[in-house]
């Protein structure tokens, strides 16, 4: 009986053992397999975290450049009003000067000065003001120019 229970003691601490390093065995297999995985996991976070940073710095450009967008926006939404301004009182200066020539037209006499200065008079005032009508004519001109350049950034930039 006593030779039994030794047997039975003896193969229950084999059982025992063998299960305990079975068991130890599995532990390790997990933990192994834990670590590898928590590896992958923090390398995922870093790429993450990368990525996050790279997308802040972009937003804040995109940020500054929108700001940038819009000051660049007001400013030629200025510029464009002064220029139709300009235009319009260099149009209205135009249309008086025309005015203004016609008139001296109309009440031009039908008889011309004896002497030739008085010719020579009109030559150079027609000839000045020509000259003042055509200046005024190009810096319209440029000015409307200079005005849809920028009303072309302006829609560019919105």
């Amino acid at each position: 009986m006593l030779y039994k229970i030794k047997e039975t003691k003896a193969n229950l601490l084999a059982l025992n053992d063998e299960q305990l390093q079975t068991t130890t065995t599995l532990t390790i297999l997990q933990n192994k397999q834990l670590t590898t995985e928590l590896e992958y996991q923090s390398k995922q976070t870093e790429n993450l975290l990368f990525r996050n940073n790279k997308m802040k710095t972009q937003i804040d450009t995109l940020k500054r450049d929108i700001q940038i967008h819009k000051e660049v926006e007001k400013e030629l939404a200025k510029r464009s009003h002064f220029c139709q301004k300009v235009i319009k009182k260099l149009k209205l200066q135009v249309k008086e000067m025309e005015d203004e020539k016609d008139h001296r037209d109309s009440k031009r006499p039908a008889v011309m000065g004896i002497n030739g200065a008085h010719r020579r008079n009109k030559s150079f005032m027609n000839t000045s003001d020509s000259i003042q009508n055509k200046q005024n004519e190009d810096l319209i001109n440029f000015l409307e120019h200079k005005l849809e350049e920028i009303e072309k950034k302006l829609q560019r930039t919105q």
